[in-house]
């Protein structure tokens, strides 16, 4: 597993090694050594380390001094002080006269959580960008810390650095072609689709997200942009002109900070869609790290959204239907996100808070069961998972509550891929009381027209699931729906519509095209052409495909399936079922 450090460990172990080559370096503190990391230079060359102590103006002075002598100063303390408190002589003393001061501000951004809004510095970037001549950067980890020190060491000039509080994990050292330097930006990931420009921590975060864009079909290029002034616009640029629209990610104000760099740039020379994903324009609040992030929408915490489902609960109720609980990793909008698995496998609170309310809804809403939906799991996490899912049930089976586990449709246990790897379904199968096997999306939004869940592909899940998972355990997916493709499909470009098997129907009935059937896939489809004069493609379930499946589970003497989802209007369900099978209530 790579290294897990925070850049502030980094920045204080890489000053320290430094000491003996460079004898003119010297390092000021306030008061905060053990937090900023300094105490490494400190023990390494005391006579060279100066604590100055709550007098932050005061020691960027004494600092700007120094550097008219010769020396090459490093002026540290958190970042809220350093941009703020010191600002007027970081301006004056130390920009306005272009001398040689380097200042480091620890514990930048919202990630210093407990810390609460007035140590939350988010508006660094934008004041230290507005000061002519100030080099601004944000390493991303430890690797890439060490370097920018030994690049601050000989850049002759004012320059500011931002250090974090919490350990990131090392990604830097693996990217093949990765060089470092001051006023360029690093490509870490290649992609053609969208571009992703991210400084600090968010880098981590915007590889695990173009993992995940990924697994959807969009290709997206990470961009590492350490220094944030001066801002690479050649590379920006190349980006800008080859995958046409820029995201970008920062952990500061939108209003200033990187997104308003690239914004600005572009705007003037080669305007396409740019978003900016950061704080906007908002103080911050006290709270644990992850879950300050994840108010502002960067990570997330160990609580569950709330849902007003008692209507839902109700009506379950009303037809002696028993109810599960599903708990996913879902965001907002809708897409599955790693980061808040991570946070719950690795961050022992994080977990704890969720496991508290998972047992505080379960006993509320009397739930019969619970449905985990974790995608896209890291695949170092794979074992957590399993101990994370055995938790839940030796928790919840006491309350008469059982755990089920949804797994990708994986058809054998070395198979590859974000989706899958961490999904083992012998670990994950010991785990749960059941587990529910997602067979379906071979035919996906992203992908090339084909049936959702095509029986032959279904049928090797199978085989391999009761190779590690008693079958009594097995609950098999079924679709509830369809995709219409636009034509020709482009990979990359191409984008299905999701539609209701009802809605299949009646769009084949108003272009009065015949509805055909695959009896390879066990699925209905046709074609059409819309108004526009554009071919389309359209697979989706119908009775006979449902009964193909059902029919399936029967025979692999299957615990039973399960639908995504009931939303979905399909009357010819109901009548499938009730047709097969003798349907009793568990209330």
């Amino acid at each position: 597993m790579a290294e897990k450090i925070a850049t502030r460990e980094a920045y204080g172990k890489a000053l320290a090694a430094l000491a003996d080559k460079y004898p003119d370096l010297v390092c000021f503190d306030a008061d905060l050594a053990g937090a900023t990391m300094t105490k490494f230079f400190k023990a390494a060359c005391p006579e060279r380390f100066f604590d100055m102590g709550i007098a932050e103006a005061d020691m960027v002075g004494v600092a700007a001094g120094m550097s008219l002598c010769g020396f090459k100063p490093f002026v540290n303390t958190f970042a809220m002080f350093a941009a703020g408190r010191a600002w007027e002589q970081v301006r004056n003393s130390v920009a306005y006269p272009h001398l040689n001061v380097k200042v480091v501000g620890s514990h930048g951004g919202l990630s210093v959580g407990e810390d609460g809004a007035t140590h939350q510095c988010i508006e660094d970037f934008a004041i230290m960008r507005a000061i002519p001549g100030m080099l601004v950067l944000c390493p991303c980890d430890g690797n890439e810390m060490r370097l920018a020190v030994e690049a601050l060491v000989g850049y002759e000039g004012p320059a500011y650095m931002r250090l974090g509080r919490l350990a990131v994990e090392t990604v830097t050292d693996s990217i093949p072609g990765y060089k470092f330097e001051l006023g360029k930006g690093a490509t870490l990931r290649d992609g053609t689709d969208v571009t992703i420009i991210a400084v600090g921590m968010n880098v981590q975060m915007a590889l695990a997200a173009a993992e995940k864009l990924a697994a959807e079909g969009i290709s997206a290029r990470v961009i590492d942009m350490h220094t944030i002034k001066p801002l690479d616009t050649e590379l920006v640029l190349k980006a800008a002109k080859e995958t046409g629209a820029i995201v970008t990610t920062e952990e500061a104000n939108v209003l200033g900070g990187l997104g308003a760099a690239v914004a600005e740039y572009l705007g003037e020379t080669y305007p396409i869609p740019v978003v900016r994903h950061g704080v906007n324009d908002e103080f911050g609040r006290s709270g644990k790290a992850p879950l300050v992030l994840d108010a502002y929408g960067i990570n997330a915490d160990g609580t569950l959204l709330p849902l007003a489902d008692e209507w839902l609960l109700a009506a379950a109720g009303q037809y002696r239907t028993a109810a599960l609980m599903h708990l996913s990793t879902l965001t907002e909008e809708g897409r599955f996100d790693n980061a808040r698995s991570t946070l719950i496998l690795e961050e022992a609170d994080a977990q704890d808070a969720l496991m508290q309310s998972i047992l505080e809804t379960v006993q509320a809403r009397h739930y019969f069961g619970l449905d985990v939906d974790f995608e896209y799991v890291l695949p170092e996490q794979r074992e957590a998972y399993a101990a994370f899912i055995t938790r839940l049930r030796e928790a919840l089976n006491p309350l008469g509550c059982s755990v089920i586990v949804a797994l990708a449709p994986k058809t054998s246990a070395a198979q590859r891929g974000l989706l899958y790897e961490a999904h083992d379904y012998t670990l994950l199968g010991a785990a749960a009381n059941a587990v529910f096997l997602m067979t379906y999306e071979w035919g996906y939004a992203y992908g090339p027209p084909m049936a959702v869940a095509p029986l032959g592909q279904v049928r090797a899940v199978l085989d391999y699931a009761l190779t590690a998972v008693a079958p009594e355990k097995i609950f098999m997916g079924i679709p509830l729906y369809g995709y219409d493709w636009p034509l020709p499909f482009v990979s990359g470009e191409t984008r299905a519509e999701s539609l209701s098997p009802v809605q299949a129907v009646e769009r084949a009935l108003r272009h009065d095209i015949a509805i055909q059937y695959d009896a390879a896939a066990q699925a209905p489809y046709y074609h059409y052409t819309d108004r526009g004069g554009r071919e389309h493609a359209v697979w989706f379930e119908d009775a006979r495909s449902i009964e193909a499946k059902l029919r399936l589970a029967d025979e692999y003497h299957l615990q039973g399936v399960g639908y995504w989802n009931l939303t979905r209007p399909f009357p010819q369900n109901w009548a499938v079922l009730a047709s097969l099978f003798d349907i009793e209530t568990l209330l």
